[in-house]
């Protein structure tokens, strides 16, 4: 009785971590569907792909979950969507709704408000509009070099990766992140800030903590204004994303 328990559990453990690796795909389908876009003049032909009951163009939605977070994908410049079509479909299957839309010009202040427009868009056609969601502005360089290039950079001739190893630890990390942050599902911190990653051979993990300044508060009450100097604030978390640590309180 005791082997057979212990059979059971080693396999349910092994479907679990199945299922959690960022590096596989997930357990949803992936539908897609194309629209164009426009923002103030600003046409904008986007792919969106999102977690369906079945693969392909215009599949229904999978709404047995959800809601699902909503993230803006921006291309590389002189890049096209279609180039970028396996992270989607990656993302889109770990319950990720992804919008891509091709840029019409190299404009940074008008792209990022091209990503947060489609962003609205989205979340205005869901029927869900409280639905989380976040914008990640992705550029030529990221914060993770891939023995000798970055994630981002496709076109750097003096990489020591393949490109298919490139694109699934690209894949891999950007899941992990958006688990991390936008599921606030801790199991996946080991993969964006602890050991798994740190032990990574295939890529050189650089991270940097800088503690921002505490700004001017005022509190509006029915008595008045108070300014910060009369102000006494205790933070208590709840509850943390970083696995080794324990919630607790701040006084300042």
């Amino acid at each position: 009785m005791i082997k057979i328990l212990i059979v059971v559990l080693i396999l349910v453990q092994s479907c679990f971590y199945a299922q959690v690796y960022p590096g596989n795909r997930g357990s949803f389908a992936q539908g897609w569907y194309s629209e164009t876009i426009n923002r103030d003049g600003r046409s904008m032909n986007s792919r969106i792909y999102y977690p369906s009951m079945t693969d392909g163009e215009n599949a229904p939605t999978d709404t047995t979950q959800g809601p699902y977070p909503v993230v803006a994908f921006g291309h590389g410049f002189f890049m096209q969507t279609s180039y970028y079509i396996s992270l989607y479909r990656q993302l889109a299957s770990h319950g990720f709704i992804v919008i891509a839309p091709q840029f019409s010009d190299t404009q940074h202040g008008e792209l990022g408000g091209d990503l947060i427009f489609c962003i609205n868009h989205i979340v205005t056609m869901s029927k869900t509009p409280e639905t989380d969601f976040i914008v990640w502005w992705i550029q030529q360089k990221g914060i993770r070099s891939l023995d000798g290039r970055t994630i981002w950079d496709w076109t750097d001739a003096n990489g020591y990766i393949n490109r298919n190893n490139q694109i699934y630890l690209s894949q891999k990390y950007l899941t992990a992140a958006f688990k991390l942050f936008l599921y606030e599902d801790n199991n996946y911190w080991k993969f964006v800030f602890g050991d798994s990653v740190s032990t990574d051979t295939s890529i050189i993990l650089e991270s940097s903590i800088n503690q921002l300044p505490l700004y001017s508060i005022m509190i509006k009450t029915s008595s008045g204004t108070i300014a910060n100097n009369n102000i006494e604030i205790k933070w208590e978390k709840s509850k943390t994303l970083n696995q080794t640590r324990k919630a607790g309180k701040m006084l300042w």
